[in-house]
């Protein structure tokens, strides 16, 4: 996500050229006291599970903020904010982690705990469907929390136990399965996929997965279109249905 702010009389926010009403960008610049134009670019389409209102936030706080802003001001506004909205619940904390990474303890900076997990460098596959699951339906859905709750330490427990990518790939497609947050079509390409790394992006419809160019290319073949960088024996790719 990369966020571009230009002062001026009157606001004019949008996302990847379109205007945008009510977003977390306005409500960053509210929180600022910033008016003009907010300008948000990303390659991956919103409301897919990749993050995309914290990585607005951090973004556009840092922009508004400019040099010299420090990161945990920066970080703290952009989490309250997300957490406020019902758009996310730790994103924003991932995102300024970055990497391969676990969170052991919840909560915000400077109380939350991070561990970065040392891997070589690999590139991914990503297939986001059309369409949308806004984070909020799912987190604001008590039932719903109190399963990924139950789900998710259970997950969480399991993966410390065994921190590797593999390992991450296997219990967060077991915790979406289990949780109830993997759609008809999500799961017939896991269960297509089965045996590769591959997983749903949460909360969304979209797989991404590790993959090598015959896999990539038989899900061409299924009328997937994509747009590839090769590198090594591996493909990053952004697919669209």
């Amino acid at each position: 996500m990369n966020t571009k702010v230009e002062p001026g009389e009157s606001m004019d926010i949008r996302f990847n050229g379109i205007p945008i009403d009510n977003s977390i960008q306005e409500e960053v610049a509210r929180r600022l006291g910033f008016t003009g134009k907010i300008f948000s670019t990303s390659i991956l389409p919103p409301s897919s599970g990749f993050g995309l209102s914290a990585g607005a936030a951090l973004t556009t706080a840092a922009a508004i903020l400019g040099n010299n802003a420090r990161i945990s001001e920066v970080y703290r506004l952009a989490h309250e904010i997300e957490i406020q909205r019902g758009t996310g619940l730790g994103d924003v904390q991932s995102q300024v982690a970055g990497g391969f990474h676990v969170r052991v303890k919840g909560g915000t900076f400077p109380y939350s705990l991070t561990e970065r997990i040392l891997h070589t460098q690999v590139e991914m596959i990503i297939l986001p469907f059309k369409k949308k699951v806004p984070t909020g339906e799912i987190i604001k859905s008590q039932s719903s929390l109190e399963e990924i709750r139950k789900n998710g330490n259970r997950a969480l427990a399991s993966f410390l136990r065994r921190p590797t990518l593999e390992n991450a790939f296997q219990i967060g497609r077991k915790f979406s399965q289990e949780s109830g947050l993997v759609s008809p079509r999500a799961e017939k390409i896991l269960e297509d996929l089965d045996g590769k790394m591959a997983s749903v992006s949460l909360i969304g419809e979209s797989i991404i997965s590790l993959l090598r160019y015959e896999t990539e290319n038989g899900l061409e073949d299924r009328g997937f279109a994509r747009a590839v960088r090769p590198h090594e024996n591996y493909l990053l790719a952004v697919l669209y249905s």
